[in-house]
């Protein structure tokens, strides 16, 4: 997979400033989703707002 560095812009079709359900639909779009990664395990990514 290949992805396009656009700084300061994003990364693919990721964007910086992105809505966090923006960002996850970005995520979705590239993963199979029949695929289990060893990185799909409960709490493996956290999410902290900022303040």
């Amino acid at each position: 997979m290949h992805f396009e560095l656009a700084p300061p812009i994003g990364v693919g079709p990721l964007q910086i400033g992105m809505s966090r359900q923006a960002a996850n639909s970005a995520l979705d779009s590239l993963r199979e989703p029949m695929a289990i990664s060893p990185s799909d395990q409960a709490g493996q990514h956290i999410f902290r707002p900022a303040a």
